[in-house]
């Protein structure tokens, strides 16, 4: 198979979608070229600010910025119109079909899951057609300012469109920017709510009373008790371990496996979150600040405003790039992952009971 199609990802639930290498690369082109574009946002504003080179702000904010506002959006158009916004409802008719089986099973706990399933695809629909307004919102507000007075002066043509053509567009990328970070937020804070209930319910189970054989098999069974609650196989559960959900043990050690797969699956879907939770934050404060450079600047932009604004979305975009990129989040989760203490316990419990049951079996051939 060619490496450019190789699937990267599984198709599983909760936005995880299946990624080629080339759609990834496609991803992290977009957040390069708006990682550059808040960079040379930055550079303008603070030079405007300091009054050191107008020349320079004028190449960034007339000239720079606009170009890569468009090359950005476009791109950003084009991925959600032929990835993300498909995947996202083919995840959304697939948490519907789960939640009419519920239904019709009249199983309370199936649908509470299919219920939880459903507004989660929802959020993830609704992200994903913000998504792609933002793209729109990039090209319209780039083209507006190749057609005004900034890129004019530079250029040394008559201006198209007025200044406050410019800084409607801006005003209203920035509500976009507000709305999807509020989506983002919403769907992280949810997510994180279901799993961190999950997570105490798994590690209750994992609890051992007596470090007896007997003990360690029965709460190995009841963390697993607690792992297929919401369905073997199901979205509810793939949303809560991932990769984990596929495993099916058969002896004491393979389960231990499975569980300890489980606490990392659960870790990285956690970290999943929080990162999200952090965009979206970005996002709100970055959105925000484009809006308030037009309110309060009766339609130019304050380069103070404009220069927190570049700030929170260059960290959005640095942020979004090892989102985005499967080896560089692999390596931060490697790097912050540790196994939870009840797994730990757990571990090495089953090893010492092991080598107890070795020994007992040595001094036993021994005594024949």
């Amino acid at each position: 198979m060619d490496a450019s199609v190789e699937l990267l990802k599984p198709l599983v639930a909760d936005g995880e979608w299946d990624r080629t290498l080339k759609q990834e690369g496609l991803w992290l082109s977009i957040d390069g070229i708006g990682t550059g574009r808040n960079i040379t946002t930055a550079i303008g504003s603070g030079t405007e600010i300091a009054g050191t080179s107008a020349k320079v702000a004028s190449v960034c904010g007339g000239g720079i910025v606009p170009i890569l506002q468009v090359v950005g959006g476009v791109l950003v158009v084009g991925s959600a119109l032929r990835d993300t916004i498909p995947k996202a409802y083919e995840e959304y008719k697939g948490a519907r079909a789960e939640y009419e089986m519920a239904v019709f099973s009249r199983d309370q706990e199936k649908l509470d899951y299919a219920e939880e399933g459903v507004a989660v695809a929802t959020l993830g629909l609704a992200n994903q057609s913000l998504y792609c307004s933002m793209g729109g919102g990039l090209i319209a507000a780039g083209t507006t300012t190749m057609m005004g007075p900034a890129t004019a002066h530079l250029m040394g043509f008559n201006p198209v469109v007025g200044a406050m053509a410019g800084a409607a567009a801006g005003a209203a990328l920035g509500g976009i920017y507000v709305l999807r970070g509020g989506v983002v937020i919403g769907r992280a804070a949810y997510n994180l709510y279901y799993l961190n209930r999950f997570e105490k319910e798994f590690k209750t189970a994992l609890a051992v009373n007596e470090e007896t054989q007997e003990c360690l098999e029965e709460a190995v069974e009841k963390a697993l008790a607690v792992i297929n609650k919401p369905g073997e196989g199901s979205l509810a559960q793939q949303r809560r371990i991932g990769d984990a959900a596929k495993i099916t043990p058969e002896t004491l050690e393979e389960k231990i496996r499975l569980l300890e797969k489980a606490d990392q699956e659960l870790y990285t879907k956690k970290l999943q979150q929080k990162v999200s939770l952090i965009i979206g934050i970005a996002m709100v404060i970055g959105g925000l600040a484009s809006i308030a450079a037009v309110v309060f600047s009766g339609g130019l932009a304050l380069p103070l405003i404009a220069l927190i604004s570049a700030i929170a979305f260059t960290a959005m975009e640095g942020i979004y790039a090892t989102y985005d990129s499967s080896y560089l989040f692999e390596k931060v989760r490697a790097r912050l992952y540790k196994p939870s203490q009840e797994i730990q316990d757990l571990r090495a419990l089953h090893e010492r009971l092991k080598l107890q049951e070795e020994a007992d079996s040595s001094l036993s051939r021994l005594a024949e």
